[in-house]
């Protein structure tokens, strides 16, 4: 007995490059302090690149700091990826993150979220703590309510924020020109604010974070009146939390700062992450069980053709005073078989309904075969008629 269910992907939010073309103007100059970090990161052998282990292991090999492997990784991503400008409409979704990098690494190019992805898993297997950080941003004098995501990673015990997205390039004319800057490199949290708000509070990394209202308003600067926030802890617990209890605890975090247009797309995201998070695991949580149910099934089975076989054999024998050895063979058989498969199947804990609802009616099967057997099995020892 099989049981089938579609498992949905846990999905990915990809968003949009969102007028980056005008960020062209206020490209930094690399400064010379990265040249020979940068040199040695983008020496890396091609046949080095096919996944992030491979970059993270040539980058360990090469440098002994964090700022130094973080640099490498950010110069790497930049200066390898290129934008997808034909994927950059409205948000999409993809499947988990393992399969985003692995995606981006292919085909070199994708969106914001596969620059971030890339960047921040190389950077956690460099040993380094690393985050991806999805938010929105200001852009042309006002908000833009495009989504974005950058990362939020630690150097040495400090926080800072990285945007490999907008540091590769700029979009002009309906295409991607690669012009890998620093100005959205190693960026401390209250300069970060400026340009980039995190949908979560939590990720401002701020001891007072502004408001959604605030961002709008251009009041970036921290207001040591507002109630501090204790960052680092909130963080810490959050990190705890299953996947579940984190899209709740973010959730409530979200809607006390303020709720937007922007925002709203990220709420109604992690709504239905929340919906997918709970189907996976059901979904997970019975197929996980399926071994179990087979063998049940297996011994009902194996124990019905036992007790079919005794039936046969003491309607052809009438006549038959007592079992024969044969004949106790059979009904021991069957009870053993049908006792193990109740054990198995009193053991099976689905969750989906349709799971449950044939579970039911296997386990009344297998008690109402029992029950016959039980009374043949007392006759073969003297117990019955």
């Amino acid at each position: 007995m099989m049981i089938y269910r579609t498992k949905l992907t846990l999905l990915l939010l990809l968003v949009s490059f969102a007028a980056v073309a005008q960020k062209a103007a206020t490209t930094a100059a690399m400064p010379n302090a990265y040249e020979a970090v940068d040199k040695i990161a983008l020496d890396i052998p091609e046949s080095q690149t096919d996944n992030t282990q491979q970059i993270a292991s040539y980058i360990n090999a090469h440098f002994n700091t964090d700022s130094d492997k973080v640099r490498a990784a950010y110069i790497w991503v930049a200066s390898n990826i290129s934008y997808d400008i034909a994927n950059s409409g409205p948000p999409a979704y993809y499947g988990q993150r393992d399969e985003t990098v692995a995606t981006v690494l292919r085909r070199r190019k994708g969106v914001c979220v596969h620059y971030a992805a890339l960047f921040n898993d190389i950077c956690q297997k460099c040993g380094i703590r690393s985050y991806i950080v999805p938010g929105y941003s200001w852009q042309l004098g006002h908000v833009d309510i495009v989504p974005h995501g950058w990362c939020a990673t630690q150097v040495n015990g400090q926080w800072f924020f990285f945007d490999p997205t907008w540091g590769s390039g700029h979009k002009t004319g309906g295409r991607f020109v690669r012009d890998v800057n620093n100005t959205y490199y190693k960026i401390p949290p209250q300069q970060f604010i400026e340009s980039h708000m995190p949908y979560d509070p939590m990720w401002q990394l701020l001891n007072h974070p502004i408001t959604t209202t605030d961002f709008a308003e251009r009041k970036i600067a921290e207001n040591s009146a507002t109630p501090l926030f204790d960052y680092e802890d909130t963080l810490k617990a959050y990190l705890q939390l299953d996947t579940l209890s984190q899209y709740a605890a973010a959730t409530r975090r979200i809607k006390a700062n303020g709720v937007n247009a922007a925002v709203q797309k990220d709420l109604d995201l992690l709504k239905l992450a929340a919906s997918v998070y709970v189907n996976n695991k059901q979904v997970l949580n019975d197929q996980g069980q399926m071994p179990l149910l087979e063998t049940a099934v297996a011994d009902y089975q194996a124990a019905v053709d036992d007790y079919n076989d005794f039936v046969d054999y003491r309607n052809h024998h009438r006549t038959l005073t007592a079992p024969s050895a044969d004949m106790r063979n059979l009904i021991d058989s069957a009870y053993t078989r049908m006792a193990s498969a109740q054990t198995k199947v009193s053991n099976l804990k689905f969750v989906e309904k349709q799971a449950i609802e044939k579970l039911a009616k296997l386990t009344a099967s297998i008690n109402d075969v029992m029950a016959q057997i039980q009374v043949q099995r007392d006759w073969a020892m003297g117990k019955g008629k």
